[in-house]
């Protein structure tokens, strides 16, 4: 019985030891194999999480041209702002030196109207002038013409 005891013994042991090989063998083989996914899904992870940084620091450079590009916008429209600001304000100038210009002109004119009647007036009282003058040029040749007739009459 001993025989057969350590037969059965062996028997069970080596049957034991068979499956528990077999198991071992299957736990090992499927550990292998969730290690091998687990090593692809973490490729996969670490490909991804370098992917979304790329993007971020393509958000942030993006960003960062999108206020520096705002910013370059704000400013042209304020020196546009600016522009248009100072050719108003170079119209109104233009438009008030024109404006008194004209009042000066208007002014001259007026001068120059005045002093046109004052020659017209001077003019006028000259030709008068000039006329008396050859009516009494007139009369003292006539006086002088008729003296000297006197003077003949009385002389011969």
């Amino acid at each position: 019985m001993k025989k057969r005891f350590k037969v059965l013994v062996a028997t069970g042991l080596l049957f034991v030891g068979g499956t528990v090989g077999y198991a071992s063998s299957s736990i090992f083989d499927y550990l292998n194999n969730t290690r091998s996914n687990f090593d692809i899904v973490f490729n996969i992870a670490k490909s991804n999480k370098d992917k979304a940084r790329e993007l971020q620091n393509q958000i942030n450079q993006n960003s960062q041209e999108k206020t520096q590009l705002e910013q370059q916008i704000n400013q042209l429209k304020s020196e546009i702002k600016t522009i248009k600001t100072n050719h108003a304000s170079e119209i109104t100038n233009k438009n008030s030196e024109i404006s008194n210009k004209q009042k000066e002109i208007a002014q001259k004119q007026a001068e120059v109207d005045a002093k046109q009647s004052v020659i017209n007036d001077l003019t006028g009282q000259l030709s008068s002038t000039q006329s008396q003058l050859e009516q009494a040029e007139n009369q003292a040749r006539a006086l002088s013409e008729y003296t000297d007739q006197r003077v003949d009459e009385i002389s011969e």
